[in-house]
């Protein structure tokens, strides 16, 4: 194909004086359209707009309320699992003693109810025969 046959004519034609009647045709628009007063959606009176924003206020801060409530702390989940599903999962668990007690933030704890109550410990030193009791009221391997 050679360049020279493409038919170099444009095919498209302007109206008569289309540029230089436009900014009139433009401006008449823009008058019809502003005496339509096409820029308002809904018109509502006042006192209709005042409670529509009233409702919604409400709504909202319900929804914020009712969301803030709904979602437990890690303390309520936790209170929730019985100690024995505890116990068994340190069982099961790779975990030590030792490991355990490396991991616990001091800072958690905030008065001396959260400290370990002294009347549990026996007055006198700690002996295989007592951890072995607390391991059978536990029911504990002596496997740890």
């Amino acid at each position: 194909m050679n360049p020279e046959d493409i038919n170099k004519k444009n095919p498209f034609k302007v109206p008569d004086h289309y540029f230089e009647e436009f900014p009139v045709r433009l401006q008449d628009r823009i008058r019809n359209e502003s005496k339509k007063g096409g820029g308002k959606l809904i018109s509502l009176p006042l006192f209709a707009r005042v409670a529509v924003a009233a409702g919604l206020l409400i709504l909202i801060t319900f929804f914020l309320f009712l969301l803030k409530d709904g979602n437990p702390s890690v303390d309520q989940l936790l209170a929730e699992v019985p100690t024995e599903s505890l116990i068994a999962y340190l069982e099961e668990s790779d975990i030590s003693i030792d490991e355990m007690i490396e991991t616990i933030d001091v800072g958690l704890i905030t008065s001396e109810d959260d400290l370990l109550d002294p009347t549990l410990i026996p007055d006198e030193s700690i002996d295989e025969k007592f951890i072995e009791d607390i391991m059978t009221d536990y029911e504990l391997d002596s496997e740890m």
